[in-house]
């Protein structure tokens, strides 16, 4: 056995799902026992024979459960069982020899050179024996149980070490450099005067380690200090004696410009004519320091006086030699109105085509500036109008030119359309009329069912009010419409709207006939040639067909203007082309005629 801990639950009992085959591993519990491997269950516990240990030993799903079987080893081959076995989780010895497994694999104590004790308890004839482990104090350790009450987690049991090493516990240069921590030294630990010149080493007296004013005149030699030693800037007047820095201690050019201080110098330091043209600095001759009326013609360069040296407005009309102004001294577009004297802009000064429409105003163009027969040449039309060609429009009072087509795009697609030179209206021509089922009648003869509603879709969708025609039988149903008398009395076409219960892919034939009868005309007359356009039902029960626009019905009777036109639909299951076993219901026609004139007679 192994020293682990396996789930229980009291009291759980269920059957096999499935059957568990000999050999098998895998076991289908029909309930949830509560808990996930690992777990001990006994298969058909009541009966001795066929009784199994098994232990489900991996997995959370008790409907394919991974097992290790006949844990007894009662079998030699495993049993089979079949499904609606009982199995039991209960308490089995296998539990108590895992648990006894785990008391007895004690624990391990290693000390500090790796050395290992395992301790575990002592069983004698079934009795555990408890162990003991002592701790030994040694020199500077003390080893003493300060609490031993109660041992709970708010008192436990307290077990002390005191570690006591005093001066007396340590060798003689036991404590080396190595044993001192890193900045552990003080100035504590050291006796006064302690840290001779032995105890220091080359060069690790440093400008830090010395204390402010620690270097005094004493501790200086003679003639010790040299330039070399001094820091720029650092000899200040503190630091010298009053008079003790004479020309002697100054060195040849040590009086720089930056060791005078501003405002010094005086005229007097200043030998006669020593401040010479290199002596001044780039534009230090600033206007301020001009004399007034010193500077005459001669002192200015050829060509020195440009743009920048003229002062604003400073060129003045007096200043323009006569005639020295020509156009390149214009710039672009300078010359505006201002500039010009009135009346000056004469028809020599104008360029040819310079006056656009954009420069004349509004309205300036009056008869008297137009020469006469300028608009002239006028002729006939010799063929009428065509799209190029133009006319005068007033547009707000503004006369505009533009040609017809302008006209034509106004008024094309408000029943009248404009193409290649013809207005044409676009009302006259083919032209449709819808005929619901709800408006026909079935014939007294053969007559299709009479119209009836279905809700299509548990009433989501349109219901469908249809005339139902047999698969079997030859039926019909009839309507009548008093054609507009711009109807050109010609031949119609017509579409089937339908659809069917069935879901397949059969074929329907829909046929129409069609006569036109006059007042006083005999009701008894036979309609025209029928023909017929075929359809399939191609989708689901109760989806829309729609035929193909069938060929031409010729009208029989002559068909004149303000005669009434009687239609005859049938269900043509003649045709080779009717193949439905079904019902076909018709939703009804759209009756397809051509009209020559946009109203009524």
């Amino acid at each position: 056995m192994v020293a682990r801990e396996t789930n229980l639950v009291n009291a759980f009992e269920t059957t096999l799902a499935a059957q568990l085959a000999s050999g098998g591993t895998s076991m289908n519990l029909t309930d949830d026992p509560g808990v996930d491997s690992p777990a001990y269950f006994v298969i058909d516990p009541d009966n001795d024979s066929n009784r199994e240990v098994i232990l489900w030993s991996s997995g959370s799903n008790h409907a394919a459960a991974t097992v290790t079987r006949d844990i007894d080893s009662k079998h030699g081959t495993d049993p089979t069982h079949a499904a609606g076995t009982k199995v039991r989780l209960a308490v089995v010895k296998q539990h108590l020899e895992e648990a006894h497994d785990a008391i007895q694999q004690g624990f391990v104590l290693e000390d500090g050179g790796g050395t290992e004790v395992v301790i575990n308890p002592a069983v004698a004839s079934g009795v555990y024996t408890a162990r003991e482990v002592k701790f030994v104090e040694g020199a500077g350790i003390d080893i003493a149980w300060t609490d031993t009450d109660n041992g709970t987690d708010a008192d436990p049991y307290d077990l002390t070490f005191t570690v006591n090493v005093g001066t007396s516990e340590i060798a003689a240069d036991a404590v080396t450099g190595a044993k001192i921590a890193d900045d552990a030294i003080n100035s504590e630990h050291y006796t006064d005067a302690s840290i001779d010149t032995a105890h220091i080493a080359d060069l690790q007296v440093t400008t830090a380690k010395i204390a402010a004013d620690a270097i005094t005149g004493a501790k200086v030699a003679d003639d010790a200090i040299d330039s070399e030693h001094l820091a720029a800037d650092s000899i200040d007047a503190e630091h010298y004696a009053a008079g003790s820095v004479d020309t002697t201690a100054l060195g040849a050019d040590a009086v720089t410009a930056a060791k005078i201080a501003d405002d010094v110098v005086g005229s007097e330091h200043i030998a006669a004519g020593a401040v010479d043209t290199t002596a001044l600095g780039a534009d230090a001759v600033t206007a301020a320091k001009i004399a007034d009326d010193v500077v005459g013609s001669e002192h200015i360069a050829a060509g020195a006086v440009d743009t920048t040296a003229l002062g604003a407005d400073a060129v003045t009309g007096a200043k323009i030699a006569d005639d020295a102004i020509d156009s390149e001294h214009y710039t672009d577009g300078s010359i505006d109105t201002a500039h010009i004297a009135a009346s000056q802009v004469t028809t020599a000064k104008i360029a040819a085509d310079a006056i656009t429409e954009a420069l004349i105003a509004d309205n300036a163009v009056e008869s008297e500036h137009i020469n006469d027969n300028v608009i002239s040449g006028q002729t006939d039309l010799a063929s009428g109008l065509a799209l190029t060609d133009e006319l005068l429009i007033s547009d707000g009072g503004t006369i505009k030119k533009g040609d017809i087509s302008l006209i034509a795009d106004a008024i094309d697609g408000a029943g009248i359309d404009a193409s290649a030179g013809t207005l044409v209206n676009a009302a006259i021509g083919k032209q449709s009329i819808w005929v619901p089922s709800a408006a026909m009648t079935p014939t007294q003869t053969n007559g299709a069912a009479a119209i009836a509603g279905v809700d299509t879709g548990s009433n989501t969708g349109p219901d469908m009010y249809a005339l139902n025609f047999d698969a079997s039988t030859e039926e019909h149903a009839q309507f009548s419409i008093a054609m507009p008398s711009y109807w050109n009395e010609g031949t119609v076409t017509f579409q089937a709207y339908w659809s069917s219960a069935t879901t397949d892919n059969d074929g329907v034939s829909w046929g129409l006939s069609a006569v036109a009868l006059a007042n006083d005309d005999s009701l008894n007359t036979a309609f025209g040639t029928e023909v017929v356009v075929d359809d399939l039902n191609i989708g689901t029960a109760y989806e829309l067909h729609v035929t193909a626009e069938s060929a031409a019905v010729t009208v029989d009777g002559s068909p004149a203007a303000g005669e009434l036109v009687f239609f005859n639909v049938a269900r043509v299951v003649g045709d080779s082309n009717d193949t439905a076993a079904e019902d076909a219901s018709l939703l009804g026609i759209k009756i397809f005629y051509t009209t020559d004139d946009v109203h009524e007679a």
